[in-house]
């Protein structure tokens, strides 16, 4: 269930307090215990939640594992310490641009930038990391690349070269390359289509609703709206998709 929780836990929650097994803490639907162990939450009575609290200030550790058992509230540990075996890595998302030319009113990276200095990847990290995919993986195995940024066709030709790598490397070794991108559409050329069709990428176009409704939210950095450019980029990809795939 969803708890809407005033700000009593603050203090309660502070490093220097003892919580073994986790939190009780008021909210407007009554007492909730949040146990560690699985990040779980449940609603409690004030009964279970006055004694919860006490044990817990008399650190009984014993006496909350007691307490939980008798409620039903206790689990096996989700997370213990043996370390994580070795796995495979199948698929990376590659950030090639910390910038965008977009100034959306909500973005949560801060222009693009990230709070950072507006950026590049050099295209030898880009083909470092996809190297080290595929070179991971065995033959007959599947991996996919997905270009982020920022807006990631601002740095057109290292996604154009770490492509074109991945995709000769997994032809040798017998290991299919995916391919995928989140763009604003704003930069899109029909020669990027030719690009994607080519490779088969995912092509994911980020729209905030129709004309008036997008722009308030997704201006370009001077404050116009974007939603005409997109479109006027984005339907001669449509028009040509055959293995790519284009969503919005």
């Amino acid at each position: 269930m969803t708890a809407v929780v005033r700000n009593e836990p603050a203090a309660a929650s502070a490093p220097s307090r003892w919580l073994p097994q986790g939190l009780s803490f008021p909210t407007e639907f009554g007492p909730h215990v949040y146990l560690a162990n699985g990040s779980r939450v449940y609603g409690v009575t004030e009964a279970f939640a006055h004694q919860y609290d006490d044990l817990v200030a008399r650190r009984d550790g014993a006496g909350l594992d007691d307490l939980l058992v008798r409620h039903g509230l206790d689990a096996p540990a989700y997370i213990d310490d043996r370390p994580v075996k070795p796995f495979a890595m199948h698929a990376i998302s590659l950030a090639v641009a910390q910038k965008c030319n977009l100034g959306c009113t909500y973005c949560y990276a801060q222009g693009g930038d990230f709070g950072g200095p507006a950026k590049n990847m050099p295209e030898a990290t880009a083909l470092k990391a996809v190297e080290r995919l595929i070179e991971g993986v065995a033959p007959g195995e599947r991996v996919n690349i997905a270009f982020l940024g920022g807006e990631p066709l601002v740095n057109r030709p290292v996604l154009r070269a770490a492509t074109e790598r991945a995709a000769a490397l997994g032809a040798q070794k017998g290991v299919a390359v995916g391919f995928s991108i989140t763009s604003n559409g704003t930069l899109l050329t029909p020669d990027d289509g030719d690009f994607f069709e080519r490779h088969g990428f995912a092509v994911t176009i980020s729209l905030d609703g129709v004309g008036a409704v997008h722009d308030g939210q997704r201006p370009f950095k001077g404050g116009r709206g974007s939603y005409d450019r997109v479109l006027a980029n984005v339907m001669p990809l449509i028009r040509m998709q055959r293995a790519m795939q284009i969503f919005v």
